[in-house]
């Protein structure tokens, strides 16, 4: 046999998109036996609030509306909503249609004594004003054309017609600003603004990529104890290694502004670099530094220096620096015979 399955009570969840619990069901307090959303009522939004309708003609309508109680209360804080644009006010003078995204309208024939009717679109569509009703205060839908003529729900006939303002339960309406709807609950009545468009969330603007930090050099590893150096040594003071520039290895480590530091230093920085030829033809600015694997035969000129590099202990780094400079050196180079002493006559 299978179990009487029995409706007891009405929980409510808080889901999101993929439709999991954000915050445990809550039950609400009805009074015992009410079943609520028998007829799968649809929720609206009104003031801010969840409302929904139950019940039929016949025993009445109740309406309820559901809020997040605060801090302290039983249910949790209110969770953070979606930011949504400030609802807009209803706009001054609007048509209206029974069914939402209609081609259809309630027609002008409209009038105290006759029930509503809708025509196509642009074939006589009755424009109505929201406004408050002076003596009641509640938000009644005015005819435009008309200084006292208000949508009303007619009980006899179970449904609309326009008759004097009073401000009454069958002419009040809730405006639903989300959805752009006039709700009357006597009549669990809803009727859609003509042409309306729902508002969107406002787009959260894209995070500013945070800037990358400059990339520090980093620094030159601390050599083992015991390895050796490599430093630049001077091999020919007025000479440049013989071979052609682009065969063999060899290449161009600057091609303008060399000078004796910077053609030193070009040549520790490049592995493939044995000796530096620094050519200083011309103005400072087209002075060139070269590369060469091998320097076996020396091309002597005074234009031309030619600096080695070597592998020296510790101490000798210290003591010779890493680079060769003119100030304090004494070495004995190869260098090129002094010009022979005319003798005088």
């Amino acid at each position: 046999m299978r179990p009487i399955l029995t409706y007891d009570r009405t929980v409510v969840r808080l889901v999101d998109d993929d439709g999991d619990d954000l915050e445990a069901p809550w039950t609400l307090p009805l009074p015992p036996g009410t079943n609520v959303l028998t007829n799968d009522d649809e929720l609206l939004l009104i003031g801010g609030k969840v409302v929904f309708y139950d019940g039929n003609g016949a025993n009445g309508i109740r309406r309820y509306a559901l809020t997040v109680a605060g801090k302290g209360e039983d249910l949790g804080p209110a969770p953070v909503p979606t930011p949504w644009p400030t609802p807009a006010p209803p706009p001054s003078r609007f048509e209206l249609q029974r069914e939402k995204g209609s081609h259809r309208c309630i027609s002008s024939s409209i009038r105290q004594g006759t029930i509503m009717e809708e025509v196509q679109i642009g074939g006589g569509c009755q424009t109505f004003d929201y406004r408050i009703h002076e003596k009641s205060g509640n938000a009644v839908l005015y005819k435009s054309d008309s200084a006292n003529q208000c949508l009303d729900f007619w009980r006899a006939k179970g449904d609309w017609n326009t008759y004097g303002c009073n401000g009454g339960s069958n002419q009040k309406f809730d405006y639903d600003p989300v959805k752009g709807a006039f709700v009357n609950t006597e009549s669990d009545t809803t009727l859609f603004v003509v042409g309306f468009e729902p508002p969107r969330p406002s787009p959260k603007p894209s995070p500013k990529p945070s800037p990358k930090p400059s990339p520090k050099p980093s620094p030159k590893p601390s050599p083992k104890p015991g390895s050796k150096l490599e430093i630049m040594e001077l091999k020919h003071q007025a000479g440049g290694c013989k071979g052609k520039v682009g065969k063999r290895g060899n290449k161009w480590l600057v091609k303008r502004g060399a000078t004796v530091e910077s053609c030193q230093r070009a040549c520790l920085e490049d592995k493939g670099c044995k000796f530096a030829s620094l050519t200083k033809k011309g103005k400072p600015s087209s002075w060139k530094c070269a590369s060469f694997k091998k320097c076996k035969k020396i091309k002597k000129s005074g234009k031309s220096m030619t600096f080695t590099k070597s592998k020296v202990t510790r101490s000798k780094y210290e003591e010779l620096g890493e680079i060769w400079t003119e100030e304090g050196d004494f070495g004995d180079y190869d260098l090129p015979p002094p010009p022979p002493v005319v003798g005088s006559k």
